[in-house]
């Protein structure tokens, strides 16, 4: 199953509201969904652009889950595709009246938040992205290996911003395994968590 988010990046809405609201729904899912039949199911964050970035907060940044609830667990696994994760939204100029609030800069950057025991990661990214540039996986994926983290990359070919996510979608997947590789890191996570079931 899935709980999706919208689109933030161009919202009215601040970086703080809007990861807080993410934790608040992680929280709802780890405790009416996650814990369904009294055994604990592996969640795995995942976003595109600006929904990337929110879930690699979630993962990567673990203040959010601490205000959302009691002993939330962290997630099993991130998803990404093509987040912005390591450019600074403080001094963008399409992004910094979202996170004026962000205190330091860091704050604001998935990248900067990797620590040892990091959730592992799938971070997919289209080559033709104008959009979000492909260092912000390539660093944060070096983020990631330098802690000791799993991190699974991949960068399609010809394939844009938006026609990255487009994939996902049955008329579209000839273009790039975008879904593949999600389900099967999504089965490869559960599987590590010694569970059947996502």
């Amino acid at each position: 199953g899935n709980v999706t988010d919208p689109e933030l990046l161009g919202a009215l809405v601040r970086t703080a509201e809007a990861c807080r609201d993410a934790a608040l729904a992680y929280g709802w899912v780890v405790k009416n969904v996650a814990m369904v039949g009294g055994r604990s199911r592996p969640i795995v964050v995942m976003g595109h652009s600006a929904g990337a970035h929110s879930a690699a907060l979630i993962a990567y940044d673990g203040r959010y889950l601490a205000r959302a609830g009691t002993n939330l667990p962290k997630p099993a696994g991130f998803i990404g595709l093509a987040g912005p994760y390591a450019f600074d939204p403080t001094t963008w100029p399409s992004t910094k009246h979202i996170f004026d609030t962000a205190q330091p800069a860091d704050s604001a950057r998935p990248v900067a938040l990797v620590r040892v025991g990091a959730p592992p990661a799938l971070l997919l990214h289209g080559s033709d992205d104008t959009t979000v540039k492909l260092y912000n996986s390539r660093d944060l994926a070096a983020a990631l290996k330098a802690v000791g983290s799993t991190v699974e990359t991949a960068e399609y070919a010809g394939i844009g911003h938006i026609g990255l996510v487009l994939t996902l979608a049955a008329p579209l997947r000839w273009r790039a395994p975008t879904l593949d590789a999600a389900v099967k890191f999504v089965d490869q996570v559960a599987g590590k968590s010694g569970t059947c079931g996502t």
